[in-house]
């Protein structure tokens, strides 16, 4: 007999009693192979769902309120203590497991937990009973000899045993499957592991790097099957591949990147007619190479994206492609799509059109060299003849920009940190990323790109990838906006409108729109606290992600979004590509036999949520690798310039609550203050104010407060860097006498 989770739900409501596999089976005359794999699978989600609970004895039960467990994801910090989440009768409780109770859960498992009467800092202690089902994120482990494995760099009290120990020394790091069944040897409990990959030993040079990547799935090499395919493509652009196309090699056609950009997936050119400016931006034809090799496609769908870590890439297509052949490198035939758009002086978009092409790049250009052009008036070697269009073009960008504000789109200022290494991946030098005229230029073109394809194609009945950003729940932004409100970092009345505005919206079942955001960013920064705010801000926003269904995007305040701008390095913006190319056959199709044959390939990509959902976690991951890297190399500068960032040093809190604070250091370094430090020089924390003010005076720290800070300690357990001595600017107005160092300079950044 088949049966469903529903029909198995349906039976445990109606006996009212626990079961065992054996008599499920029997009751429902589970027989031969099929129905026994379908019926263990209801019975494994029926659990993971949480509607059932299989005991030590091997009984499920109803998991209701009878049941003194909970069950949920765990999240554990560096410190190696664990949070599980729960929502219980529309409460939100926050557990929290000690390392010495976590019975061996990792990162992201899904575990049962059973709650302690203790609390701690106002979380309920509690303590994983099991581990339900592991992530499908490999862990890294360090082997410790004689079998054992620990983990990596995180603060645990779990060991891993494994057969696999051929070659390896100990401190070797491994990339690794862990079982959730643990054995007890000599009374030590040991989970048992698969080694999937040897990474190599902890002191081997860029060895981190290489470990966090593979840890989150981005892997430098390619299998051989891919690299055959790659190494057919031709190196060049043959004549036969220029039929179609519209050849534009004889315009002024370049690249804007950062100097060490080897990935050139777009250019630009420009021209007047009268009033009014032409645009075409090119991108990077990789579908044309993707469709000969369908082997190569789902290479792109499975890596998502490429992931950027520290000066070093790891690529989502092999360097023949991504640095070769399809890179618009200067003076070299490439092929494209071009989007040209139509804009009126007003910066008005008045028409469009979107072809096949063939470029040749002029000039390589970075951003430096622009912005010294557009900001200084200083014209590099080189660049002469290149000065007028980069002129019309900056008119543009400001049109641009102007027309995004009036729609409300929002900025938000993010740290974003350059770091480079040496050849042993030792950081050498660590940057400020900042946005400037050049990076904004290429922006708001690669935006207004990607929304004229989306108007374009995402309308016609066929599928496609958009980019969407919901808007985000009112009640967290109620919450965030009243610390912000509490704090008195903005203006009180531009806090009591938006809050009072969030209200009316909530009784009407309404979503805000991003405009009505825009008068706390203006004046967020215009007093210096953009980055605190935006760092409260983000942590109530919904992330953009990627759709079959066009649900609009919140942050850019546009009804049509997509990506296709980069496809080199993001596997949404290919995927886009092809279907276009779909579309651009089916235009050209003659019979109906031609259409059929169109139709067919287009059918493949009928079912896209679940290719949106993967590459949308791969992002997530990229993101992970890429902050996890960056932590990992901030933390060793700072140890081997410990002198330099003995202080004093400016630092600005970016959020406070009663475990500490977050503050930004030298206004790119992240580190903490914790509360027990805080408390030892005088400052109680107030909740209502989200505040520390000190029992002696009216000396207060809040978000956006300046402070100086002293004797930092680097932990690289906990990637942290902690400060022990703040010290407020009278305080520091009374002890010194020069200014504080300034450690960091910017470099410029392009955000896409």
């Amino acid at each position: 007999m088949l049966v469903d989770k529903k029909i198995l739900l349906e039976h445990f409501k109606k006996v009212g009693k626990k079961c065992q596999l054996e008599e499920l089976k029997k009751t429902f005359e589970i027989k031969g192979e099929e129905e026994l794999k379908k019926f263990h699978q209801a019975m494994k989600t029926l659990e993971y769902d949480g509607d059932l609970y299989l005991d030590e004895k091997g009984f499920y039960h109803i998991f209701d309120e009878k049941i003194p467990l909970r069950q949920g994801i765990i999240h554990i910090n560096r410190s190696g203590a664990g949070f599980v989440n729960i929502v219980d009768n529309g409460k939100k409780i926050s557990y929290l497991i000690e390392g010495k109770d976590l019975n061996g859960a990792l990162p992201q498992d899904l575990v049962i937990i059973s709650p302690r009467k203790k609390q701690f800092l106002g979380h309920q202690l509690a303590i994983v009973e099991k581990v339900l089902k592991r992530d499908n994120i490999l862990e890294i482990f360090e082997y410790q000899g004689n079998g054992v494995f620990t983990p990596y760099e995180v603060l645990s009290n779990f060991k891993v045993k494994s057969s696999y120990v051929k070659d390896l020394v100990p401190q070797s790091l491994v990339l690794m499957d862990v079982g959730i069944e643990p054995e007890y040897i000599d009374d030590e409990l040991y989970f048992n592991g698969e080694v999937k990959r040897v990474i190599g030993h902890r002191d081997d040079p860029k060895v981190d790097e290489k470990a966090v990547c593979l840890k989150y799935g981005f892997d430098p090499k390619f299998s051989p099957q891919i690299m055959k395919a790659v190494n057919s493509i031709p190196n060049h652009v043959l004549d036969e591949e220029l039929e179609g196309r519209i050849d534009l090699r004889d315009k002024m056609i370049f690249t804007i990147d950062g100097k060490d950009t080897k990935d050139m997936d777009d250019a630009i050119s420009i021209e007047k007619d009268g009033d009014d400016y032409i645009l075409s931006v090119h991108i990077a034809d990789v579908s044309h190479y993707l469709l000969q090799h369908p082997i190569l496609i789902d290479e792109v769908i499975r890596r998502g994206n490429s992931a950027y870590i520290a000066d070093s890439v790891v690529p989502m297509l092999p360097h023949k492609m991504s640095n070769g052949i399809c890179s618009l490198n200067p003076g070299e035939d490439r092929l494209t799509k071009t989007v040209e758009m139509r804009f009126n002086k007003y910066g008005e978009l008045v028409d469009f059109d979107i072809y096949k092409s063939v470029i040749k790049s002029c000039k390589k250009m970075n951003y430096d060299d622009v912005n010294a052009i557009l900001e200084q008036g200083i014209i590099p070697n080189g660049y002469e003849c290149f000065v007028m269009d980069l002129l019309e073009m900056c008119k543009l960008s400001d049109l641009l920009t102007k027309s995004r504000h009036q729609k409300g789109c929002m900025v938000l200022d993010d740290v974003e940190l350059k770091i480079y290494t040496d050849i042993f991946g030792n950081p050498i030098k660590i940057k400020r990323c900042e946005q400037k005229t050049a990076e904004k230029l290429i922006e708001n073109f690669m935006i207004m790109a990607n929304m004229v394809v989306t108007e374009n194609y995402g309308y016609l009945e066929q599928p496609f990838i958009y980019r969407v950003h919901e808007a985000p729940d009112l009640v967290k932004l109620q919450a965030t906006l009243q610390i912000i409100k509490d704090s008195g970092v903005v203006d009180l009345d531009i806090m009591e409108q938006l809050l009072s505005k969030i209200e009316k919206l909530r009784t009407n079942h309404l979503d805000i729109k991003p405009i009505d955001l825009q008068p706390l960013l203006l004046a967020a920064k215009e007093q210096g606290n953009l980055t605190a705010i935006s760092n409260l801000l983000l942590r109530s926003m919904k992330k953009a992600i990627y759709s079959a269904e066009n649900i609009g995007h919140f942050g850019l305040a546009e009804e049509d979004y997509s990506h296709f701008t980069s496809p080199i390095r993001r596997a949404a913006d290919a995927i886009n590509h092809i279907l276009i190319d779909f579309h651009l056959q089916m235009m050209e199709a003659t019979t109906d036999a031609e259409v059929m044959a169109v139709q067919e390939k287009i059918n493949q990509f009928n079912c896209l949520k679940k290719v949106c959902q993967h590459i949308s976690e791969r992002e997530v991951a990229a993101f992970e690798t890429e902050k996890e890297v960056e932590e990992i190399k901030t933390l060793e500068y700072v140890a081997a310039n410990i002198d330099d960032y003995m202080g004093p040093l400016e630092a600005q809190v970016c959020l406070a609550n009663k475990f500490g604070m977050n503050i930004l250091v030298d206004s790119n370094i992240r580190a903490i203050i914790d509360s027990g430090d805080l408390s030892t020089t005088g400052f109680n924390y107030m909740r209502d104010s989200h505040t520390y003010v000190r029992r002696s005076s009216q000396d207060k720290f809040k978000i956006g407060t300046r402070m100086y800070v002293f004797d930092p300690e680097v932990s690289v357990q906990h990637r942290c860097i902690y400060y022990h001595t703040p010290m407020t600017k009278d305080e520091y107005r009374d002890s010194f006498q020069e200014k504080p160092k300034k450690l960091i300079k910017s470099v410029n950044v392009k955000r896409a």
